[in-house]
């Protein structure tokens, strides 16, 4: 699975150097109370010199008010150690170091609500509880350490209609990943088969997080009897579009006639509509759920479903286009986008007369659309109407006038 890198146990403790050790063996349990019988994960060697592992940001035990207790001792005397109180650099505020045992003594009181962590190395042994290869595991017999939970379902699904922009937005709460827990402890053998006693026990929960898209979104569209996978997003929100898949209603045209504007060459075409109404009935969404999954793979239970909501685009206008018929094939039907077609548009829908102005002599198409604010149109409604001669007579200049006399 691509996505979030999975998290892992490392394990740290510091080596014996007392010359007889070879071995440590780790028992792992996902319950408390680990022993021998308990499962062995692995063999590890001992180093027969200084090892030294790297902690960053670790928060040590706070033993009083200036005095502090690292999980580890046998500090590096010849690298750093880096002490930060709630964030800020603070080796000046410290008074001792003790490197054989792990203990920092502060020269200033602090609270306990002061947050103290920890760069340092420590001479000891870093594992990883999984079968990649470790220069110093000796044998791994595992299974590797997983987060086996479930994430929490996602809570509080919504769903709102967005009518204007025809979809759909289900939203809901982030889930969380609660981990697995486990148990370890350790004990240290020599080459003929002695034992330590068990190390005491450590309590570490694996928490491998959400995977990088960890929300799936499942949509139905026979009420439930079948799901289908439509997304898998990090968001906790998701966008449908296109649910009312209705063209909004047809125009009713009641009438139209046309006025010539004498020795004007133009004439005016009236057009009387019908109030505009949309009876086109809101369409039904989907119904939605959403489940979400972890890095390992782990599945929450789905949550309740939501929908449907019932959308209805709006009608934003009405689109009145003319085109001179001789350039449109028989039953061609222009439209806003026809080239050279004159457009009208009307935003008010309760207009229900039309004037348009046009040159005479001409016969014309005219195609009535409702258009909605998703840029839906519906069936145009159309009519031809031809215009007749509205141009004046042309005066010859060069006739010559003879004159005339009246008799009595």
């Amino acid at each position: 699975m691509k996505g979030k890198t999975k998290k892992r146990v490392k394990l740290c403790w510091n080596r014996n150097n007392d010359g007889s050790t070879m071995y440590y063996r780790v028992y792992r349990s996902e319950k408390s109370g680990v022993t021998r019988n308990s499962k062995l994960i692995m063999i590890v060697k001992n180093p027969q010199e200084e090892n030294w592992v790297k902690v960053y940001k670790e928060k040590p035990k706070r033993i009083s008010n200036i005095r502090y207790k690292l999980q580890h001792d046998s500090l590096r005397v010849s690298t750093p150690v880096y002490i930060y109180v709630n964030g800020e650099y603070a080796n000046h505020l410290v008074k001792e170091i003790n490197y054989i045992d792990g203990e920092i003594v502060f020269g200033v009181v602090l609270k306990e609500t002061d947050e103290v962590t920890v760069d340092y190395e420590f001479d000891g042994i870093e594992v990883i509880d999984d079968d990649i290869e470790q220069e110093l595991v000796h044998q791994y017999f595992g299974p590797p350490a997983e987060d086996k939970s479930m994430p929490t379902t996602p809570e509080q699904i919504s769903i709102i209609p967005l009518h204007e922009s025809n979809g759909v937005k289900v939203s809901w709460l982030p889930s969380s990943v609660l981990g697995q827990e486990y148990y370890y402890r350790i004990e240290a053998t020599d080459g003929l088969g002695n034992f330590s006693s068990l190390s005491d026990e450590i309590k570490f929960i694996l928490d491998g997080g959400m995977y990088e898209k960890g929300y799936v979104v499942e949509r139905s569209i026979d009420n439930g009897k079948t799901w289908r996978i439509v997304s898998q997003i990090p968001y906790t929100e998701y966008y449908e579009f296109g649910i009312d898949t209705l063209k909004p209603s047809k125009i009713n045209i009641e009438s139209y006639e046309s006025q010539l504007i004498t020795n004007e060459s133009k004439a005016k075409v009236y057009i009387q509509i019908s109030p505009y109404e949309d009876t086109e009935e809101a369409q039904p969404s989907p119904i939605y759920r959403v489940y979400s999954r972890s890095s390992y793979g782990n599945i929450s239970k789905p949550t309740v479903i939501v929908g449907p909501v019932y959308i209805k685009v709006p009608v934003e206008k009405i689109v009145v286009v003319r085109h001179t018929i001789d350039e449109l094939s028989e039953n061609e039907i222009p439209t806003p986008l026809y080239p050279l077609s004159k457009v009208k548009e009307i935003a008010d829908l309760s207009e229900t007369m039309v004037i348009d102005e046009v040159e005479d002599n001409k016969s014309y198409r005219y195609a009535i659309f409702a258009v909605d604010k998703t840029g839906e149109m519906s069936m145009g409604s159309t009519f031809d109407i031809s215009i007749g001669n509205a141009t004046p007579p042309i005066f010859n200049e060069e006739h010559e006038i003879k004159k005339f006399q009246i008799m009595i």
